[in-house]
């Protein structure tokens, strides 16, 4: 775990190559399944421990908010798993700032793309990406069966 920076209003960004272990972890797991509650995501896990992470604390050390993601040498491309939001922060661009540095640590790794996958039900998720530039570019068609 590494601290990136300090940002305005006494918060901290940081930076950890595998979310395990990390403070986000707890509030990672609650956004993942508030989504699977909500029906904006699969009832699967599709995350690992060695997935990376960037987060936003307060000088209290409680967590805001984050982005969980992976990256892939094999297409270069940084691949976001879940971005994450404590209920009482959202709104407030906790995702725009933990997003910057996402892309930097991407970059860095030898990415010249990065995706996600988003429900068509999620409004504020799909706001919040094309804030960032992440537009759609292909649907997947899902059956349950």
């Amino acid at each position: 775990m590494k601290k990136l920076k300090d940002l305005d209003n006494n918060l901290e960004l940081w930076h950890s190559e595998t979310i395990a272990w990390t403070p986000a972890l707890t509030l990672f797991l609650k956004v993942y399944a508030e989504t699977i509650d909500r029906g904006l995501g699969l009832n699967q896990i599709h995350f690992k421990n060695s997935n990376r992470v960037v987060w936003i604390q307060n000088s209290e050390k409680v967590v805001l908010g984050g982005i969980c993601y992976e990256y892939s040498p094999e297409n270069q491309m940084g691949w976001i798993v879940l971005s994450f939001t404590d209920p009482s922060y959202r709104g407030q661009g906790v995702n725009s700032l933990c997003h910057q540095a996402f892309e930097d640590d991407c970059k860095s790794l030898g990415a010249i793309s990065i995706g996600s996958t988003v429900s068509v039900g999620n409004e504020s998720r799909l706001k919040s990406a094309a804030k960032v530039g992440l537009l759609p570019k292909f649907y997947r068609m899902y059956k349950k069966i």
